[in-house]
């Protein structure tokens, strides 16, 4: 029977629809954990049905069927941020990890999200998964990281009060969402520096390309914001709220592009 790794692979492009249903659900959701539970049922390692795509029940589980657990990735495991995120290991060099997951994408949409293959530079706060049938074989430490270039700068502090982000116009005080007067002041203007310091960094954005592509910077927060935010986010080991936090700000003017 092939490996879950062999299976995720098989999938890359598939869309999240087949994995939200083969768990017996009917609507679009977070879906990182029905795609690695795919993977790991159709692998042989069964899952106790009904299996609500939770990561950290996916974890419990696979524990108790006899899985090691390590805070060191090799090829073939299944990753964990706990209650967050999940997929799995294709590849571990020169200090990155290379990874196959769904739900990356953040559309909320079954059809537009697909599986895709994403590389890591950062797996601060994660643990790995091992197979029973690999765990016997002790993982090799990963080659440390070669250096990035530096973030191009020059570097803008975050421009909103402690405590505050870019966020939903829905949210709580402290999300601004660029949409609505506040009484206080803030706009959303400071998403647009940011995502500029995105584009130094090499990401395709703006209309037509691969985000914001219909609105552009406009500076107000929605479902085109949220998908790039959270796409950052994961790419350097963020957790990936969708927010623009003073975390995630930093993080574009501060971590080398690797």
């Amino acid at each position: 029977m092939a490996a879950p790794i062999t299976l995720a692979v098989g999938q890359l492009g598939q869309q999240a629809k087949k994995y939200i249903t083969y768990w017996g659900r009917s609507k679009p959701e977070a879906w990182c954990a029905d795609f690695a539970g795919w993977c790991v049922d159709q692998a042989g390692h069964t899952l106790a049905r009904p299996f609500w795509g939770n990561v950290d029940n996916m974890a419990s589980q696979l524990v108790k069927k006899g899985w090691g657990k390590s805070s060191i990735p090799r090829a073939g495991d299944v990753f964990i941020n706990p209650a967050t995120h999940t997929g799995l290991v294709e590849k571990v060099a020169s200090g990155r990890i290379t990874t196959i997951e769904g739900n990356t994408q953040g559309l909320d949409n079954w059809t537009a999200e697909t599986v895709r293959r994403i590389t890591r530079a950062s797996w601060s706060g994660y643990y790995f998964l091992t197979p029973p049938t690999a765990a016997a074989t002790p993982p090799a430490s990963p080659t440390p990281a070669k250096p990035g270039r530096p973030a191009p700068g020059p570097k803008v502090a975050f421009p909103l009060p402690s405590g505050h982000y870019y966020g939903p116009r829905e949210g709580p005080d402290q999300s601004v969402s660029g949409r609505v007067k506040r009484k206080d002041g803030l706009t959303g203007a400071g998403m647009n520096v940011w995502a500029g310091q995105l584009i130094k960094r090499g990401w395709g954005i703006g209309k037509g390309r691969r985000y914001l592509t219909v609105y552009g910077l406009d500076g107000q927060y929605g479902n085109e914001w949220k998908a790039l935010i959270t796409a950052f986010q994961k790419d350097q080991g963020v957790s990936p709220t969708g927010r623009l936090d003073k975390a995630t700000w930093d993080a574009a003017y501060n971590n080398d592009i690797t």
